[in-house]
């Protein structure tokens, strides 16, 4: 009790206690009301709570999904884009590809340009050009497929073009301009498709199958070979993997330009594995440019197709049995 009324008398004592406990009451009516307040107010923010974590949660999934989507459809049109530009590996492939091109043309044209004279400086010229040229094409393949560094094939290219420059300068000092102004006869190696502008590079091959001999066309080095006994294989192509055509049949071959950029899918069969449709005779006619039958040479030896035992000049052309 507060030191004032110690003193007081009754009826401010009275007075003071019924004030006291008025003021008591009203606190405890005010204490309840705001802890009513307060639990109300509770409940209605679990309850927002409750609802709001689910649509957040839904909210960030959605969101994140749709990141993803984005993410994966933006590296899907970079990849497809990436893969649409030529890489710099390839660009300097085609590159090499297209000097290499170059090359090919211009020995074609000195291929040509034998025709009005068979030099036997030029012909080795040639040769050596054309071996450098396929040893450079070999490389150019290998750094394609990734098997040499590009350098590798970019100096072996470089050497072609070396090799035929020197040929082309010395075809223009035998001939002039008119080296290149006409193309030889349709003439080719009946072994190995070599083209033989001047007639007198072409050597008679004749061979015998059955009872009936056919003098083919041949280069000197397959000449030589067949004078042996040893003919040189057989250039042709497979047609649907079971036909096989001899390459004086396939469309549009040009033996001047198929010596310096190969024809696709040709490769070459050992003389007794050729299988043509056409006749021996046909064929032949066909290598030397459609101009009939062609007479053997003197001295030439015949080269027994049909009978392996009678001596180091035979083989056969005829298929082998053991292939059907």
């Amino acid at each position: 009790m507060p030191r004032q009324l110690l003193g007081a008398g009754p009826l401010a004592l009275a007075h003071a206690v019924a004030f006291t406990g008025a003021s008591a009451a009203a606190q405890g009516l005010g204490g309840a009301e705001s802890r009513s307040t307060d639990g109300t107010d509770g409940i209605v923010i679990d309850a927002v709570l409750c609802m709001a974590l689910p649509l957040m949660l839904a909210a960030g999934l959605f969101f994140l999904l749709r990141v993803v989507v984005r993410g994966a459809a933006f590296a899907a049109t970079t990849r497809h884009w990436r893969q649409s530009q030529p890489s710099n590996h390839s660009v300097e492939v085609s590159s090499l590809d297209k000097r290499l091109h170059r090359v090919a043309i211009v020995l074609t044209s000195v291929e040509h340009a034998l025709r009005l004279e068979e030099d036997s400086e030029l012909r080795e010229m040639l040769d050596q050009s054309t071996l450098s040229e396929q040893r450079a094409r070999d490389e150019v393949d290998k750094a394609r497929a990734g098997k040499v560094s590009l350098p590798v094939a970019a100096a072996q290219v470089h050497a072609a073009e070396e090799s035929m420059g020197v040929t082309e300068e010395r075809a223009r000092e035998l001939f002039g301009d008119n080296a290149f102004l006409d193309e030889g006869a349709r003439v080719g190696c009946f072994f190995c498709a070599r083209p033989l502008a001047n007639a007198s590079y072409r050597r008679q091959v004749p061979l015998k199958r059955g009872s009936d001999i056919t003098p083919v066309v041949a280069c000197p080095p397959c000449a030589e070979l067949a004078a042996a006994g040893q003919p040189s294989p057989i250039l042709v192509r497979m047609e649907m993997g079971e036909r096989m055509l001899h390459w004086s049949e396939l469309e549009r071959y040009d033996p001047y330009h198929r010596r310096h950029e190969p024809y696709p899918g040709v490769r070459t069969v050992p003389a007794w594995d050729l299988a043509s449709q056409l006749s021996l005779s046909e064929l032949a006619a066909r290598a030397a440019g459609g101009q009939g039958e062609l007479a053997a040479d003197e001295g030439c030896p015949v080269l027994d197709l049909d009978s392996p035992a009678q001596g180091t000049s035979v083989l056969s052309l005829e298929p082998s049995r053991e292939q059907g």
